[in-house]
């Protein structure tokens, strides 16, 4: 059934069923994980729509270029913050099946 160079068909009981809910290392997950193809971008915040709202907020989008300085926002937003070097960058993902590798600490 499996390839004679796979750890399967090398292995009885290569794969334990856990019904448990707990998150432990070797668990298969579902995951939102990004595309590894696709041109990095960042959200800039440009302005709210009312000055007092900061619940919502105007936003474009552009290409992330590392080379390139990073803008400040024009206008801060409460609900999404930007810290000393840090972007909003953004990314499409898919769920896919992962392995937890290490619980944090």
């Amino acid at each position: 059934m499996y390839p004679d160079d796979s750890v399967q068909s090398i292995l009885d009981h290569w794969w334990v069923e856990d019904t448990s809910s707990e998150y432990c290392r070797g668990r298969l997950i579902k995951a939102f994980l990004p595309h590894t193809d696709q041109i990095p971008k960042q959200l800039i915040a440009t302005g709210r729509s009312e000055p007092t709202e900061h619940g919502h907020a105007n936003f474009s989008i552009e290409p992330l270029r590392i080379k390139q300085p990073q803008k400040k926002p024009m206008i801060p937003v409460a609900a999404l913050p930007v810290f000393g070097n840090e972007i909003n960058a953004i990314y499409r993902s898919k769920k896919r099946p992962a392995i937890i590798q290490q619980l944090p600490a």
